[in-house]
């Protein structure tokens, strides 16, 4: 999976998990804007950097490596995403 990939992920599950609204949509703008087109591969590097980024607009957005990890037909990586109740 690449940085690209990861970041589209990420998306995904904001959309579904995040209320509606600026703060969601200015996050995977800033998300998609940053990360499109990165084909580097997913490792703790690159999820700590999507992080930071993303706590730019969200500081209650974590997102962790396990390489055993997988999302949804997706290996290697596992987000975790907390307290999303308190990102609006």
């Amino acid at each position: 999976m690449s940085a690209d990939q990861l970041s589209a992920a990420l998306a995904g599950w904001l959309e579904r998990l995040m209320p509606a609204g600026p703060r969601r949509e200015a996050l995977i703008a800033a998300l998609a804007e940053r990360f499109d087109g990165d084909e580097r591969p997913a490792s703790p590097e690159v999820c700590a950097e999507l992080q930071a980024h993303a706590r730019r607009i969200s500081r209650h957005l974590d997102v962790e490596w396990v390489a055993e990890g997988g999302l949804t037909d997706l290996r290697s990586v596992v987000l975790v995403v907390r307290s999303l109740k308190r990102m609006v």
